[in-house]
Order: C-alpha cells, then structure tokens, then sequence
C-alpha cells in the first residue's frame, strides 16, 4: 500500500472517530469495544424513541477509581445528551452487567438493564424523549 495511501485512510479515520460522541468531562470513553474483561463497553439503541441511535456505556473516570454506568440518547436533530445512571467503585466492575432490553413496564422504548451479585436488576426507561430515563427495580421473572 502506497504511503499516501496509508496517509490518507488515518486521515479517515481521525475525522470519523472525531465525529463520534464524546464522554461527558470527568469520563472517559473507550476506543476499544471490550472493557478489560472482554465485556462490550457500548450497547446500542435508541432509548428516547426519536430513531436516532445512542446507547447503554461503561465509562471509567478520568482518575480510574469509579465507573459510570451512561445513557446517551440524542434528541433531533444530532444532539447528545449524556445521563448517569449509575457510579461505583472501579473494584466493582466485573460484578456488573448492562444490557439494552426491549421495551416493557408500558414503555413503548428499549431501555438500559443494570444487574449486580447481591441486589435486584435495575430498569431505566422514559416514556417520552423529552425526559431522563428513571430507574425501576425489576423483579426477579421481568426482563
């Protein structure tokens, strides 16, 4: 492969990875797709229902001793709006799960599952784009 080439496609690259969203201040976001463990740190899907696509991320503080759990919903016509749902310990990672579900509890939406060891699963969901996601306590035979 030519030099100009190989120039030109990191050029590329640094502009559409620069177009992507950025961690709200105090976080930062990942560019690898797996979290330490190997777990996806971003999952997908439109939370607010306005057809643009934003996600359940895993996102470490800048200083590397918490992680955040974040919904990044969009409202048109492209702009972020970061929410943290949840934060703990960096210790407490690996007993932690997040997934994007599909809509329930009324809400027409996919929302963002949080489980832990030792608590109950935790729903976040909005019944309309113009609000935060808000969290629900799942029991144990709900999604």
């Amino acid at each position: 492969m030519s030099i100009l080439l190989r120039f030109t496609l990191l050029i590329l690259s640094g502009i559409a990875a620069a177009s992507g969203p950025v961690a709200p201040k105090g976080w930062e976001g990942s560019f690898e797709e797996k979290l330490p463990d190997g777990r996806p740190c971003c999952i997908p899907g439109d939370l607010n229902g306005t057809g643009l696509t934003g996600g359940a991320m895993i996102l470490l503080s800048t200083d590397k001793q918490s992680f955040g759990v974040f919904a990044l919903t969009y409202t048109p016509p492209s702009r972020a709006q970061w929410q943290l749902l949840e934060q703990h310990p960096i210790e407490e990672l690996r007993n932690y799960q997040i997934s994007v579900e599909e809509s329930a509890h009324g809400s027409p939406r996919p929302f963002v599952k949080v489980c832990a060891a030792g608590r109950a699963c935790v729903g976040y969901f909005t019944v309309s784009p113009a609000e935060p996601l808000k969290p629900h306590t799942l029991v144990a035979n709900e999604p």
